[in-house]
């Protein structure tokens, strides 16, 4: 099932960057070390 692979690396690799560009528009409201805090 190679396509469904395809789907799956092409969805993983658009999470990552929607999640970088969300945690970028968090860190620009929030003070970095609430979210090192969380991420601790």
């Amino acid at each position: 099932m190679p396509e469904y692979k395809a789907v799956d690396e092409l969805f993983y690799s658009f999470h990552s960057e929607f999640e970088a560009i969300v945690m970028d528009m968090i860190a620009e409201k929030t003070d970095k070390r609430i979210i090192d805090t969380m991420l601790a």
